[in-house]
């Protein structure tokens, strides 16, 4: 028998979210009542969270935990059946002792874990092991990359924002119910692009392995995921691609460009919210990681906005954090335009664009009514999305200030 209500933590830098809706659906997927935690709010919130799991037939509860929540030490490691970590970032908004006091803290968590938990970690990250010590846990390992983790990705194929991978089990796994788990390999058709989604995958399969569903339905639910909103949505597909991301920190940002450049356009018109509430080291960073990818792509081009009017009063950007962008752009004498409200820098883009080009809308919350105000500016020009429709983005005539590389 499974424990009732196991509770399952995944930390990490990034992809939290995207790993625990994707294992809820395959969960749900199998007739196992999920509930999620997705958004951290403090531990009043958690036990409320935990307390309606117990009685609304609730079979699990997975747990987006963030360092600030491993930072409260107010929850016992003790109810955790399992805690996963997805990723170390090199990046952090404090410097190197914040990265050093992020790493101490999951560390910590991880080896509190109690007698008979799971601690699953990505080793795709080189740093992921050193965090863990001999414990009383079982060690269940996962990658892409390193072939000799116990589940891993291999044969991995790329068309267009879709993956296809072998999904792999290379050891016994003992279930949460005690079930031997023998060695075994689907075929994953993901309807998501970026080798950090397919982590993610592997993470929801191990879970979903441990609730005690079987790999050939794994496969299958994940085959089926409708995807997760800016989480590279695509927002139109016809005369240019237009993506929509939330990415917001230098790794994010990164496992974007990366997905985005296999797609092989023409050109890629980044349109990038500014991080606010961040504070300036994030943007900077951020900064950094966008000039490297220009200087390597010199037909692409950077637009910017801090979206005066379309944002809630908690994500506006400071006026430090909007210096901390630009001067590290002008360090790498990177171009770039700038578009103080969010209407003027999507106009410019899209008259900019050109038959081939991505679309890239790249941030935070700044960039949350992008989509509503495409479909304003685009009219009827914005069909239901079809592959390949042949219909042209309006040309909105907006240049003043812009400085996009000529084809």
């Amino acid at each position: 028998m499974i424990p009732d209500n196991p509770i399952f933590a995944v930390t990490g830098s990034n992809g939290k979210t995207t790993a625990v809706l994707l294992t809820k659906f395959v969960l749900e997927y199998q007739g196992i009542k999920t509930a999620v935690l997705d958004n951290w709010k403090g531990c009043t919130a958690f036990e409320k969270q935990k307390e309606r799991a117990s009685w609304d037939g609730t079979s699990c509860l997975l747990v987006e935990a963030p360092v600030e929540m491993l930072r409260q030490r107010r929850l016992p490691t003790s109810m955790f059946k399992a805690a996963a970590l997805l990723n170390l970032a090199a990046e952090h908004p404090c410097g190197t002792r914040g990265k050093n006091k992020s790493y101490r803290l999951i560390s910590s968590f991880f080896n509190e874990l109690p007698e008979g938990a799971r601690a699953i970690l990505n080793v795709d990250d080189p740093q992921a092991l050193s965090l863990v010590q001999d414990g009383p846990y079982n060690l269940i390992t996962f990658a892409t990359d390193y072939s000799n983790a116990m589940v891993v990705a291999t044969n991995v194929q790329y068309s267009g924002l879709t993956a296809t991978f072998d999904l792999q089990v290379n050891g016994e796994l003992i279930s949460l119910s005690g079930q031997v788990i023998m060695p075994a390999t689907c075929t994953v058709y993901l309807p998501m692009a970026g080798r950090h989604n397919i982590s993610n995958a592997l993470l929801a399969a191990i879970i979903s392995l441990l609730m005690g569903v079987n790999l050939q339905d794994i496969g299958k639910a994940l085959s089926l995921f409708p995807g997760i909103r800016r989480q590279l949505e695509v927002v139109y597909n016809g005369y240019a691609l237009i993506i929509d991301d939330s990415a917001q920190n230098p790794a994010a940002i990164r496992a974007v460009l990366d997905t985005v450049e296999k797609l092989d356009r023409r050109r890629v018109i980044i349109v990038h919210g500014l991080s606010g509430g961040s504070g300036g080291e994030i943007n900077s960073q951020n900064a950094m990681e966008m000039a490297g990818w220009l200087a390597a792509r010199p037909r692409d081009s950077l637009l910017v906005t801090r979206s005066m009017y379309h944002v809630k009063n908690r994500h506006r950007v400071q006026l430090d954090e909007e210096k901390a962008f630009f001067n590290t752009l002008r360090e790498k004498e990177t171009d770039f335009a700038y578009f103080p409200d969010l209407p003027d820098v999507l106009e410019s883009a899209l008259s900019h664009a050109q038959e081939d080009d991505v679309v890239l809308l790249l941030g935070g919350p700044v960039l949350n009514r992008a989509q509503e105000l495409l479909i304003q500016i685009l009219g009827d020009n914005f069909p239901a999305l079809v592959p390949g429709a042949p219909v042209p983005l309006v040309k909105a005539g907006f240049t003043q200030g812009i400085s996009v590389n000529p084809s």
